[in-house]
């Protein structure tokens, strides 16, 4: 199994970094550090946002969320996992350039 490029962001930091996953499950859930994530956005690359479900149910002592108001404009808490995919949900290298996709993210901050 050949590890996939994907992009992980992270609002504690407010920092972009190149990650590679092999198992699709197992990889998403330790780069998001949470037991349960879900699907946030689609991109028209067929790139795919996950998130941590349960973000907002935690006892979260310093929230962090971020947004990318290109594709989703509502904010996403914890950390984000940018995963490439095809149409038909196989997966890939994450399709979108680094840079434009940093570009695109907004970092929140709570007041």
């Amino acid at each position: 199994m050949q590890n996939k490029r994907a992009y992980l962001v992270d609002p504690y930091q407010n920092l972009i970094t190149q990650v590679y996953i092999g198992d699709m499950c197992t990889d998403i859930s330790e780069q998001l550090k949470c037991g349960i994530f879900t699907s946030a956005y689609r991109t028209s690359l067929n790139d795919v946002m996950y998130v941590d479900d349960c973000y907002l149910m935690r006892d979260v002592k310093e929230p962090a969320f971020f947004c990318v108001p290109e594709h989703y404009k509502e904010p996403l808490g914890g950390y984000g996992l940018l995963v490439g995919t095809t149409a038909d949900g196989k997966d890939r290298h994450v399709q979108e350039n680094i840079l434009d996709f940093a570009m695109g993210v907004k970092w929140m901050e709570i007041v």
